[in-house]
């Protein structure tokens, strides 16, 4: 007997969920609705780009030693004066960028709301425009805000305990931390995105589906293929940390907002394919455990 929260079966238990074809799929769909997403992405994100550009800007500079007198040397007290000064300045810095990643963690959530109307619109054979699945995103923008929320917070915890625990671990131990830091993080991204592939498809159940028990909704659909979930984000932290290095190397001497203008659109190009590798995935595990097809969700676009 299904749970009042879970939804009535409309058919036969679909295909299996296989991980080549919904890779496939998806990058098909990326590619070929690649500028109404984008498009989607930049609206969601302007708000993100102006505050991580407002905190930026609110960095302090590293502070500078001031210069002893010729043929002095510095007290110690000034030397401990300095000290606290970079102290503070690590701290400030520390605050300012972990601030700046959960809001574009945030933001990303968000982005997906609007990415799986367009998606959804796809997989029925249909193609829904940028008004269209703004609109959409809209009309579940406090079922999606909520879940997004909760997810950021866990990843942050998460993500930095894995830090403050397993950190200390690394350098207490006997090999050498140079052979080991190139793996760190991929190992830490390994083991986030294992923990965190059960609620993967959290987010576009709250724009599918009715807003309650979003997160365990997606535990239940993820059950079985959290491996290949986390193999999915594996792949795109591989796609992401590869154009990093290809942008570091290729934009040197550019002018900053140049430069500033090249990762901001490399980093909405990343959020685009993921989201849509969520709603792809999205589609296929209640197509296999429900048998439901987007055909039947017509709730979603009325």
């Amino acid at each position: 007997m299904n749970e009042p929260d879970e939804p009535t079966l409309t058919g036969p238990v679909g295909e299996r969920f296989r991980l080549g074809r919904v890779v496939a799929r998806s990058f098909a769909i990326w590619a070929r609705e690649l500028p109404l997403l984008l498009a989607l992405a930049l609206v969601v994100h302007a708000p993100c780009v102006a505050a991580v550009e407002c905190l930026a800007s609110a960095e302090a500079k590293f502070p500078e030693a001031e210069a002893a007198a010729p043929g002095s040397s510095a007290p110690a007290d000034d030397t401990r004066e300095y000290g606290e000064k970079v102290s503070q300045w690590l701290r400030q810095t520390d605050r300012i960028q972990k601030a700046s990643l959960h809001l574009q963690w945030l933001f990303a959530h968000l982005s997906l709301a609007f990415v799986t109307f367009a998606v959804c619109a796809r997989l029925r054979g249909q193609r829904a425009g940028l008004r269209e699945s703004v609109r959409g995103g809209l009309r579940r923008l406090v079922p999606v805000l909520h879940v997004s929320l909760c997810l950021v917070i866990l990843e942050a915890a998460l993500y930095w305990g894995f830090f403050s625990v397993l950190w200390p671990l690394v350098l207490r131990s006997d090999d050498s931390i140079d052979r080991m830091l190139p793996y760190w993080p991929l190992a830490s991204v390994s083991v986030v995105a294992l923990l965190l592939s059960q609620f993967w498809v959290a987010v576009p159940a709250a724009v599918v589906e009715e807003p309650r028990r979003l997160l365990r909704r997606s535990w239940r659909l993820t059950g079985g293929h959290r491996l290949g979930v986390a193999t999915i984000a594996l792949l795109v932290f591989a796609v992401d940390w590869g154009t990093d290095r290809l942008i570091a190397v290729a934009s040197t001497g550019l002018p900053v907002p140049v430069r500033k203008g090249i990762w901001w659109t490399e980093d909405l190009l990343v959020v685009s394919l993921t989201a849509v590798f969520a709603a792809v995935g999205y589609h296929a595990l209640r197509l296999e455990k429900e048998g439901v097809d987007v055909s039947d969700l017509e709730r979603v676009f009325t």
